[in-house]
């Protein structure tokens, strides 16, 4: 008798050695697994990092579209009004009234992003309640002329 057992003709040796090859086969199955796993992973998270640039490329789209302003962008005369949505006259107008902020680059006239929405922020009017309905009949009555 020895460490490893009984040998008895070999045939504990041709079983360990059975035992071993089923080991190693396991072995290479879960390696292989884990070396799938992995590979899952790391395509997972190109495929991450390529939908969330893809979204922002979006994002910056629709907000382009949308007339959304960067903070950080300049804006030329006439880009400036229509973002806002006005005529390049109008915004003259405003800018020499001193209405709007704006920079002066050299001997360009520009405006950044902050300085529209600064303007925006100040064009702000709240909503007014709705008129109780005997104004909204006097209203009416006055309209057609007839009388309360």
């Amino acid at each position: 008798m020895n460490g490893a057992g009984n040998i008895k003709g070999g045939r504990m040796l041709a079983a360990d050695m059975e035992a071993m090859g089923k080991l190693d086969e396991l072995a290479c199955y879960f390696k292989g697994r884990i070396r799938q796993e992995q590979e899952a992973r790391l395509e997972a998270e190109r495929n991450l990092a390529m939908a969330e640039a893809e979204i922002k490329r979006e994002r910056r789209m629709m907000e382009a579209k949308a007339g959304v302003i960067g903070a950080a962008m300049l804006f030329t005369r006439e880009a400036a009004a229509k973002a806002l949505g006005i005529s390049a006259n109008t915004l003259d107008r405003l800018k020499n009234r001193g209405k709007i902020p704006h920079r002066k680059i050299g001997d360009r006239t520009v405006f950044t992003g902050g300085d529209l929405a600064a303007f925006l922020d100040s064009c702000f009017v709240p909503a007014t309640s709705l008129p109780s309905e005997g104004e909204r009949r006097g209203v009416a009555k006055r309209a057609t002329g007839a009388s309360a």
